[in-house]
């Protein structure tokens, strides 16, 4: 394969068979969260018609042939070697007749086709990047086999009260329909709130606890906070765990106006983090950082 023949293939098949899915679609426009760092608004852009990305965070871009320099970190020679073992995933868009392939404005819904234990080392890894321990995540977590636009993909799978999914890898998130929170009922008079899993599950890893003392509410969304009212109300105490961000702040004020309940705005241990999660990876990296073995 020549560079010129890998500029034919197209970008945002590319970005999907490495576990990239579009955010947004405007008209030719795909905007993803960048592969190359996390961020919560995408910043990254693909011109499906030109077959070019821009990244808005570094201020770079270019042809298919640049990202895969960037993202996969290896000689010219060995992206195209590794490119022809993975033809078959790519179509060719035709970037320049007038009567070019018509591409849906938005991606086809996920399918799920299976879950399971947790297997795969990919997952595991991410797990542990993430400092969750493993054996409480394989109590809440599965492995999750799905489809979009007939391609598989695996993920971790945290499944909802009606049976979706919300979907997780290193360089995805999702979900599947249909769209839920979840409540898991312990039997108490307290429920720990949460806006999505991991946040829970580093809960769960700091107390070094297999489940939490108290019901638990996880929201998978912000926007179910309303319809987790009447669950709340259920409760004489509900600890909220939501985000140091603007929707977290306003589901929060909302929670603390519920009469009955005495809600407890839980932000304050971790005030100079985005969540909880990024709290405890900092604190477990920066005593691994000043831990020195004795001799």
């Amino acid at each position: 394969m020549t560079i010129s023949e890998m500029k034919l293939f197209d970008l945002v098949d590319y970005l999907q068979s490495h576990g990239f899915l579009p955010a947004k679609i405007q008209g030719t426009n795909y905007w993803y969260k960048s592969p190359f760092r996390d961020e919560r608004t995408p910043s990254f852009k693909v011109n499906r018609k030109l077959n070019t990305w821009y990244d808005f965070g570094e201020g770079m871009g270019g042809s298919i042939v640049d990202f895969g320099l960037r993202f996969h970190r290896c000689s010219i020679s060995e992206l195209l070697s590794r490119t022809t073992n993975d033809i078959a995933w790519f179509s060719i868009p035709n970037v320049t007749s007038s009567h070019s392939k018509h591409f849906d404005t938005a991606p086809e819904g996920i399918q799920i086709v299976k879950a399971s234990d947790i297997h795969s080392a990919a997952l595991k890894s991410y797990l542990c990047e993430r400092y969750i321990n493993l054996e409480i995540a394989s109590r809440f977590l599965q492995e999750v086999t799905f489809k979009n636009k007939g391609m598989s993909y695996y993920a971790l799978g945290f499944q909802n009260d009606s049976g979706g999914f919300e979907l997780r890898n290193r360089h995805f998130k999702g979900s599947s329909a249909p769209k839920d929170l979840t409540f898991m009922n312990n039997g108490s008079s307290e429920v720990h709130v949460f806006e999505g899993a991991f946040d829970f599950l580093t809960l769960c890893t700091i107390r070094k606890a297999k489940q939490l003392t108290g019901n638990v509410l996880v929201l998978n969304s912000a926007s179910f906070f309303r319809k987790s009212i009447p669950l709340l109300e259920q409760h004489s105490v509900a600890r909220l765990y939501f985000d140091n961000d603007i929707t977290g702040c306003k589901i929060n004020d909302l929670a603390l106006k519920i009469e009955g309940t005495k809600c407890i705005d839980e932000r304050h241990q971790y005030k100079a983090f985005k969540d909880l999660n990024q709290m405890h990876m900092q604190n477990v990296e920066r005593q691994r950082k000043h831990w020195r073995p004795k001799h």
